[in-house]
C-alpha cells in the first residue's frame, strides 16, 4: 500500500479500510483500443468483463469524488498465467458485490 516512510511528512491522505471484495470493471480500467484487436493467447484479458479484487482504502478527490485503492489480478485467456496489480480506481470502475450477484473471487484478502 502507498505509505510514507519518512516521519517528517504529513500524514497519509488516504483512508485504509478493512479489506473487502469488489468487482473490477475491466472495460473501464482498460478500454479496448483499435490496435488491440489482434488476438494474442499469451496476453492478459482486458477490455471486457469483470475480475475480482480487494478494496484496501479510499482517497477523496478535490472534486468530491473518491478513488479506491484496489488490488486485482489479470490473467491470460486460459487462466494459467496471472499478474497482480494495485491501482487507484474511480469509484464507478468497481463495485461491491450485492446479494443478487455471485461472490467475488480474486486476490487474497490478507497478505
Amino acid at each position: 500500500m502507498p505509505r510514507s516512510d519518512r516521519s517528517d511528512r504529513a500524514p497519509d491522505i488516504w483512508t485504509p479500510v478493512q479489506p473487502c471484495r469488489v468487482w473490477v470493471r475491466l472495460a473501464r480500467v482498460f478500454p479496448i483500443h483499435p490496435n488491440d484487436l489482434a488476438p494474442n493467447p499469451d496476453g492478459v484479458k482486458t477490455g471486457e468483463g469483470e475480475t475480482g479484487g480487494v478494496l484496501l482504502g479510499w482517497l477523496d478527490t478535490w472534486r468530491g469524488g473518491r478513488l479506491g485503492y484496489v488490488k486485482f489480478e489479470l490473467s491470460t485467456p486460459d487462466g494459467r498465467r496471472i499478474v497482480s496489480t494495485c491501482q487507484w480506481l474511480p469509484e464507478a470502475w468497481f463495485e461491491l458485490p450485492s446479494g443478487r450477484r455471485r461472490t467475488v473471487g480474486g486476490p487474497r484478502l490478507y497478505g
